[in-house]
């Protein structure tokens, strides 16, 4: 017993000659390991990225190496490099008209929630044209759009709408 402990169990010969036919291990490198057959499409974690993520990821690196800002980044990365880069264009085209400031193009860009408002403010005059009431039109607005909205503005803007 004492040679069996002396070593490597794995390379005691007599260890190995009463395991295996004991079918407690099996022969060779990973012999510990049940066997597995290979998967047909390979590991598949080399695979993890198509062509165009793995383009997209170098395109971006590429405008970050250019000094584009994180904004403009994330930016690109939403609609796409190549949208980006027509954006891009068309807005340097500006800066041929004066908005050039520094080599760099300034543009104004109102916030997002002004697009919401307007959009508000477009179903409050549809639905006054239509002789709908102020009290009416905020219902709607809060049960179907979860706006909520104070009757003095709904007033202010089915006013401007008729001054039109």
């Amino acid at each position: 017993m004492a040679d069996l402990l002396a070593g490597k169990r794995s390379s005691n010969q007599k260890y190995l000659d009463d395991h295996l036919q004991l079918d407690l291990i099996s022969e060779g490198v990973g012999a510990r390991q049940e066997y597995r057959h290979p998967s047909g499409e390979g590991g598949g974690y080399l695979n993890i990225c198509t062509d165009s993520e793995v383009s997209l990821s170098v395109q971006l690196r590429e405008l970050a190496m250019m000094g584009v800002s994180k904004t403009w980044l994330n930016v690109a990365e939403e609609v796409g490099v190549s949208t980006f880069l027509k954006v891009w264009q068309v807005l340097d085209q500006q800066a041929e008209q004066g908005a050039e400031i520094n080599s760099s193009i300034r543009v104004t860009v109102p916030q997002f929630d002004r697009y919401f408002r307007y959009q508000r403010n477009q179903v409050i005059r549809t639905m006054a044209r239509e002789g709908k009431s102020s009290s009416d039109i905020q219902k709607h607005l809060r049960r179907k759009l979860n706006i909520d909205i104070t009757l003095r503005t709904i007033q202010r803007i089915m006013k401007q709408s008729l001054e039109s």
